[in-house]
């Protein structure tokens, strides 16, 4: 690395890009069995809970009319939002007494 730089921070720089360049290069291959066998181990739940968190006011025939489309959009981020409010509220009861059920919905 001194051939590439005097500077001692540039010399840090450069071995710290090419250790991070030959990890992605080991590991980068082994992703596909890696996605290969994580679908087998956790297969598709078709959990309602699941599909009432998909979105639900996000119209596509409304993007030629930008306004409808942002409030589309502004409708679907309170929705997440309260998703989200629910959740927090869910775990502080969980951490308040030790339900499993609700462990487990959370």
């Amino acid at each position: 690395m001194a051939a590439t730089t005097s500077d001692a921070a540039r010399q840090v720089l450069n071995v710290h890009t090419i250790f991070n360049l030959a990890v992605a290069l080991v590991w980068l291959p082994l992703v596909y069995g890696l996605a290969a066998i994580t679908t087998r181990l956790l297969p598709d739940a078709h959990d309602p809970a699941a599909a009432a968190a998909r979105p639900q006011t996000l119209d596509p025939s409304v993007l030629g009319t930008p306004s409808e489309a942002l409030g589309c959009a502004m409708r679907e981020t309170l929705n997440v939002g309260d998703i989200v409010l629910d959740m927090l509220r869910r775990s502080k009861m969980v951490m308040d007494g030790r339900d499993a059920q609700l462990i487990k919905d959370i």
